[in-house]
């Protein structure tokens, strides 16, 4: 009795409609949801590549600054040395003069003496 109702009902030209409006609907909504997990893929892939991106651009930008870092530690000892450097100059300039000043007294003193 059930299956004679069942035939019943599939044969009704408004319920074969019905039916196939139904299937056509679950078959759009079959794509539709293939498309989002489509796009959900490429998205995911998107995400992780720009996430490799940023990681290798910032462990660069860490390795810049720490060059940067060390290139100013130098930029100051190197500037230390000069001072020193100048200092030293200065020094062996003023024995010098002081020396040269010694030798030529001494050699007016030598001259009068022979």
């Amino acid at each position: 009795m059930l299956a004679a109702a069942a035939q019943q009902v599939a044969a009704a030209p408004n319920f074969s409609k019905v039916i196939d409006m139904i299937e056509q609907l679950i078959e759009r909504l079959k794509q539709e949801a293939a498309a989002e997990a489509d796009q959900k893929a490429w998205c995911d892939e998107q995400l992780k590549a720009n996430k490799l991106k940023r990681n290798k651009k910032t462990a660069r930008a860490n390795q810049l600054t720490a060059e940067i870092e060390g290139y100013n530690a130098s930029i100051a000892d190197m500037g230390a040395s000069i001072e020193t450097l100048v200092k030293e100059q200065r020094q062996l300039t003023e024995a010098m003069k002081e020396a040269t000043e010694i030798r030529e007294k001494e050699h007016a003193e030598n001259t009068k003496a022979i």
